[in-house]
């Protein structure tokens, strides 16, 4: 996964890696206030859900009931039909990365190479992916921070943010375990640090790339 430091390309590419609410999109944006550029999955898989050849495969697998009334996907309808520890959830949600993880990449790699090309380029590329593992993401990463942040915050995030407990426990067991996402990191950030310590740690890391 990290390349060694000979063969680093001009920009390295680092993943964020974390459970639910331990602060990966925070973290991202603190490295994009230190020169880098964010590539954030969830916003490119908004625009994905917005095209119309993702929309007709997705009314073939789900039917009418995941659209609004304004034509767009009710992503929380959506959700809920792909996020629990059931067979048919599991199902579901394989057939839904089935369809939309292709075109995620696709864009996700234009942002890259457009970065890379850059004739300011940014001090790294911080891919922000909720499935970093799962997509494969990982594979094109040079570096991989694991936000390490204790489950009692993640949850309390989370109900602070108005889900139930069942939807906590549902998207827990959605995703990969920790310990797997652990052995994939290359560096451990506290996700429940102060903000000074934070953002010298992440300098400190970025210096090291350089």
């Amino acid at each position: 996964m990290a390349q060694p430091i000979s063969q680093k390309k001009a920009v390295p590419i680092v993943g964020l890696l974390g459970g639910i609410a331990s602060g990966k999109s925070f973290v991202g944006t603190e490295l994009e206030r230190l020169g880098c550029s964010r590539v954030d999955a969830d916003k490119i898989g908004h625009e994905v859900l917005r095209t119309p050849a993702i929309q007709i495969a997705l009314k073939e697998l789900f039917g009418e009931t995941i659209f609004a009334v304004d034509g767009s996907i009710d992503r929380k309808q959506l959700a809920s039909l792909v996020f629990g520890s059931d067979a048919q959830s599991q199902t579901r949600r394989k057939h839904l990365e089935s369809v939309v993880h292709p075109a995620i990449h696709r864009k996700a790699e234009q942002q890259i190479q457009q970065l890379q090309e850059s004739p300011s380029p940014p001090r790294a590329i911080v891919i922000d992916a909720p499935l970093l593992i799962e997509a494969g993401w990982t594979e094109i990463c040079d570096y991989v921070f694991f936000i390490d942040t204790p489950d009692k915050v993640r949850k309390r995030r989370c109900l602070e943010r108005g889900w139930t407990e069942e939807q906590w426990q549902a998207r827990e067991m959605a995703q990969l375990p920790l310990e797997v996402k652990r052995q994939a990191a290359t560096h451990f950030i506290d996700g429940d640090d102060n903000l000074d310590s934070l953002r010298r740690r992440l300098d400190h890391l970025l210096s090291e790339m350089s």
